[in-house]
Protein backbone atom coordinates (compact mmCIF):
# COMPACT_ATOMS: atom_id res chain seq x y z
CA UNK A 1 0.00 0.00 0.00
CA UNK A 2 1.63 3.37 -0.95
CA UNK A 3 2.42 6.00 1.66
CA UNK A 4 -0.58 8.36 -0.17
CA UNK A 5 -3.03 5.85 -0.31
CA UNK A 6 -2.86 5.08 3.58
CA UNK A 7 -2.58 9.00 4.08
CA UNK A 8 -5.93 9.26 2.02
CA UNK A 9 -7.16 6.61 3.98
CA UNK A 10 -6.26 7.63 7.26
CA UNK A 11 -7.91 11.34 6.74
CA UNK A 12 -11.35 10.29 5.28
CA UNK A 13 -14.50 9.83 6.99
CA UNK A 14 -14.51 6.31 6.96
CA UNK A 15 -12.42 5.95 9.90
CA UNK A 16 -14.33 5.61 13.15
CA UNK A 17 -12.65 7.18 16.62
CA UNK A 18 -13.26 4.92 19.66
CA UNK A 19 -12.83 5.44 23.36
CA UNK A 20 -10.35 2.16 23.64
CA UNK A 21 -7.62 3.37 21.08
CA UNK A 22 -7.57 7.28 23.29
CA UNK A 23 -7.88 5.84 26.25
CA UNK A 24 -5.42 2.56 25.18
CA UNK A 25 -1.21 2.63 24.88
CA UNK A 26 -1.62 3.41 21.18
CA UNK A 27 -1.07 6.87 20.29
CA UNK A 28 -3.19 6.52 17.12
CA UNK A 29 -6.70 8.69 18.01
CA UNK A 30 -8.63 6.38 15.02
CA UNK A 31 -9.27 2.83 14.05
CA UNK A 32 -9.90 1.92 10.24
CA UNK A 33 -13.69 0.71 9.83
CA UNK A 34 -12.53 -2.40 7.51
CA UNK A 35 -15.65 -2.84 5.79
CA UNK A 36 -16.04 0.62 4.76
CA UNK A 37 -12.40 0.85 3.77
CA UNK A 38 -13.45 -2.38 1.73
CA UNK A 39 -16.34 -0.40 -0.05
CA UNK A 40 -14.02 2.49 -0.06
CA UNK A 41 -11.27 0.41 -2.21
CA UNK A 42 -14.41 -1.34 -4.45
CA UNK A 43 -15.69 2.18 -5.60
CA UNK A 44 -12.50 3.31 -6.03
CA UNK A 45 -11.75 0.25 -8.45
CA UNK A 46 -15.01 0.69 -9.66
CA UNK A 47 -13.67 4.25 -11.01
CA UNK A 48 -10.75 3.51 -11.91
CA UNK A 49 -12.20 0.90 -14.27
CA UNK A 50 -14.76 2.87 -15.87
CA UNK A 51 -12.36 5.58 -16.49
CA UNK A 52 -10.08 3.32 -17.77
CA UNK A 53 -12.56 1.47 -20.07
CA UNK A 54 -14.33 5.28 -21.12
CA UNK A 55 -10.33 6.26 -22.37
CA UNK A 56 -9.35 2.97 -24.05
CA UNK A 57 -13.12 3.17 -26.33
CA UNK A 58 -11.87 6.74 -27.20
CA UNK A 59 -8.82 5.34 -28.12
CA UNK A 60 -10.52 2.78 -30.34
CA UNK A 61 -13.07 4.87 -32.04
CA UNK A 62 -9.71 7.28 -32.62
CA UNK A 63 -8.10 4.49 -34.19
CA UNK A 64 -11.38 3.42 -36.75
CA UNK A 65 -12.01 6.82 -37.79
CA UNK A 66 -8.02 6.89 -38.86
CA UNK A 67 -8.43 3.74 -40.73
CA UNK A 68 -11.23 5.42 -42.12
CA UNK A 69 -10.15 8.62 -43.21
CA UNK A 70 -7.03 6.53 -45.10
CA UNK A 71 -9.40 4.31 -46.45
CA UNK A 72 -11.50 7.38 -47.78
CA UNK A 73 -8.01 8.61 -49.42
CA UNK A 74 -6.97 5.46 -51.00
CA UNK A 75 -10.53 5.17 -52.51
CA UNK A 76 -9.82 8.93 -53.86
CA UNK A 77 -6.61 8.52 -55.32
CA UNK A 78 -8.08 5.27 -57.06
CA UNK A 79 -11.47 6.95 -58.25
CA UNK A 80 -10.15 8.64 -61.77
CA UNK A 81 -9.53 4.69 -62.56
CA UNK A 82 -12.82 3.34 -62.26
CA UNK A 83 -16.44 4.50 -64.83
CA UNK A 84 -19.01 6.35 -61.97
CA UNK A 85 -21.63 4.33 -60.82
CA UNK A 86 -24.08 6.50 -62.02
CA UNK A 87 -23.04 6.35 -65.78
CA UNK A 88 -22.91 2.50 -65.06
CA UNK A 89 -26.11 2.04 -63.80
CA UNK A 90 -27.73 4.59 -66.98
CA UNK A 91 -28.52 7.77 -64.72
CA UNK A 92 -26.47 9.95 -66.45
Amino acid sequence: MSNQLLVQLLTQPHLQSTEAARTGPSSNKYVLNLASCTMMSKVQLEQAIDMNTHALQKDLHDQRVKQLRKLMKDIDEDDWQYESVEKLIGLR
